[in-house]
């Protein structure tokens, strides 16, 4: 079964991916959701569609499938499924990020989504 890699990055300055965490966020804390909309520029039906996330990425994220219920998979069995994706069909897959009360900055955050999908 194909699967595909997708790093998601925090750059300060907000050049690349999620904004910047302001002093703010980082004294008192912060949750905040980003939907990513993705398209299915294949030739194909994109079934068995399932996501999950690195175990050694996996910090401050958690995903889901309807902005309601989310995880933290960092197994290939315990990845989120999604419906059916049609040729050029979106679908949306939402990334909380936590940022705990009185953390301190790293310079780069790193999160590595994984999917799987038979087609």
């Amino acid at each position: 079964m194909p699967y595909s890699n997708i790093g998601i990055t925090e750059i300060y300055n907000n050049i690349i991916a999620l904004p910047d965490v302001t002093a703010e966020e980082a004294l008192n804390g912060d949750v905040t959701v980003y939907p990513v909309t993705i398209r299915n520029d294949n030739t194909i039906v994109l079934s068995q569609l399932a996501a999950w996330m690195d175990t050694s990425t996996a910090i401050w994220i958690q995903i889901s499938s309807d902005d309601i219920s989310y995880s933290a998979p960092v197994a290939k069995a315990d990845a989120i499924s999604f419906a059916d994706i049609g040729v050029d069909d979106t679908f949306t897959i939402y990334l909380k990020r936590t940022i705990p009360a009185n953390t301190l900055f790293a310079p780069r955050i790193r999160t590595n989504i994984r999917f799987k999908w038979a087609g």
